[in-house]
């Protein structure tokens, strides 16, 4: 079973070109191969013709010199003319000669070897089907031999036609060394002129390998020399296919550094906000300490003030690079983590006059990365806070289910627009408008994409309004999101 296994192996490897062109040089093969053998089959029939034939001709000089004898009852006559007519012989040579009465008494018998003596003549009145005595080259002829309408006697002899055959034989097997000398040619050339034209096919087969490992190149149509125009169409296809993929490649990895950047300038700014806040609180700390050095108590407090100021800092900046840091295989999503997205997206919505209702249902941890989650809760809430008026308010919700987490983000805003909610829920990230606000459900997109989650889009008409739900499945646990969209 291992040979087999590794010859199959071997067998795949081959290119599929170098196979047909094999395939077809081999059918070429078989078909001469059988062709011969069909004509040798043919010639089977015309040989006992030929044969039947020879034999009545034989007869025919057989009786003439015979026949006055047997009238006349001369048996030592008749048997002198059986020697005399053995003599001569010219292709054909008479192995055995047998005359007999209509009673069956042989009347002369003329045997020229062991095997002929050993070969019992046909039956009187029987037909001779020609069939070979002894050998493959002896044949019994009979015939009766009739004076005027009286059977006087039976002549029967078999006759050694291997000289005949034994020329036609040379002759078969030099049509088939032809044939087999045209046949391996034929199949050469076959195989070369198949192996010309199916040569672009081949580059396209390599071609198509690379693009599925994910490299696709162009084929060069010079080096490809197509010698058919439906050939040299699909080269051009592939060609036309291969350059649309490599500028929506391009096109991706541009949409990505968009969302980079941008993802780079919102932490940016929430960072700016939250430190320039406690900066400011800061320096004037400095400036009272500085002013009222000698005063104990205003000395304190200031110092309480830088404290409680570097304390603000130094969470913003944990909170910062606990959401961009490289995501860890393992580490689960937890309450805390939600907390530090409350710390983060508070300044931003009280910034722009938005109410905050934040609620986080987690007990424990849930096998889900982290980071990934993070980034979901982040851009929604942040699109959220955006699409809200001022004076309106976003909620914020996150709940452990079974098998998962659903977030729930809404907002009073003028309502998602019905296009883009439609790709949202086919996690169709080509066709995100990426510009402004919907850079953030770009990477929503991606996101949940990896988590193997869905989302889910609501719109309210009167008062306007969004809500956004994605269902994430725990790692090992994608049935669920499964079940819970059927349910759905």
């Amino acid at each position: 079973m291992f040979v087999r296994f590794k010859t199959g192996n071997r067998f795949r490897r081959i290119p599929r070109t170098v196979l047909a062109a094999t395939v077809g040089a081999m059918l070429i093969l078989a078909v001469t191969a059988l062709t011969s053998r069909v004509a040798i089959h043919m010639q089977e029939q015309p040989e006992r013709r030929l044969i039947a034939r020879l034999g009545e001709v034989y007869l025919d000089g057989l009786s003439a010199s015979v026949a006055p004898h047997v009238i006349g009852g001369r048996r030592a006559d008749l048997q002198r003319a059986l020697e005399r007519v053995a003599t001569y012989h010219d292709g054909v040579r008479e192995a055995r000669i047998v005359i007999r009465s209509p009673e069956g008494e042989i009347l002369a018998d003329l045997k020229r070897d062991a095997l002929s003596t050993s070969a019992a003549p046909p039956p009187l009145g029987a037909e001779v089907d020609l069939a070979a005595a002894g050998d493959r080259n002896r044949f019994w002829v009979q015939r009766p031999l009739m004076v005027g309408d009286e059977w006087a006697a039976t002549l029967s002899a078999q006759l050694d036609l291997k000289p005949i055959r034994d020329e036609r034989f040379t002759a078969a097997l030099k049509s088939l060394a032809v044939n087999a000398a045209l046949a391996v040619g034929l199949a050469a050339a076959s195989f070369v002129l198949l192996h010309r034209l199916l040569a672009p096919l081949k580059l396209l087969e390599s071609a198509l390998g690379r693009a599925a490992a994910g490299d696709p190149q162009p084929v060069s149509l010079v080096a490809a020399r197509p010698l058919n125009r439906r050939i040299l169409t699909l080269l051009r296809e592939y060609n036309r296919m291969t350059e649309a993929v490599v500028e929506r490649r391009q096109m991706r990895l541009a949409q990505a550094e968009r969302l980079r950047t941008a993802d780079l300038g919102r932490l940016a700014a929430t960072i700016a906000h939250e430190v320039r806040n406690p900066l400011a609180g800061m320096l004037n700390a400095v400036d009272t300490a500085r002013r009222y050095r000698d005063n104990r108590e205003a000395v304190a407090q200031s110092l309480d003030l830088l404290e409680r100021g570097l304390s603000a800092i130094e969470r913003v900046v944990e909170t910062t690079l606990s959401l961009h840091r490289p995501p860890t295989e393992g580490q689960d999503i937890r309450k805390v983590d939600f907390d530090d997205l409350e710390r983060l997206i508070a300044p931003v919505a009280a910034r722009r006059d938005v109410r905050l209702d934040w609620r986080a249902d987690l007990d424990g941890s849930l096998p889900l990365e982290s980071s990934v989650v993070r980034q979901i809760v982040l851009n929604l809430a942040i699109n959220a806070v955006n699409a809200a008026q001022a004076g309106g308010a976003i909620a914020v919700r996150a709940a452990a289910v079974e098998g998962g987490l659903v977030l729930e983000v809404a907002d009073d805003g003028p309502g998602i627009d019905p296009g883009t909610a439609g790709r949202l829920s086919r996690l169709d990230l080509d066709r995100i408008d990426t510009t402004d606000g919907g850079i953030g459900l770009g990477v929503v997109v991606l996101a949940v994409s990896s988590l193997g989650g869905r989302i889910e889009t609501r719109r309210g008409e009167d008062p306007p309004s969004t809500t956004i739900v994605v269902h994430l499945p725990a790692r090992g646990d994608t049935a669920a999101t499964d079940r819970e969209g059927e349910a759905a």
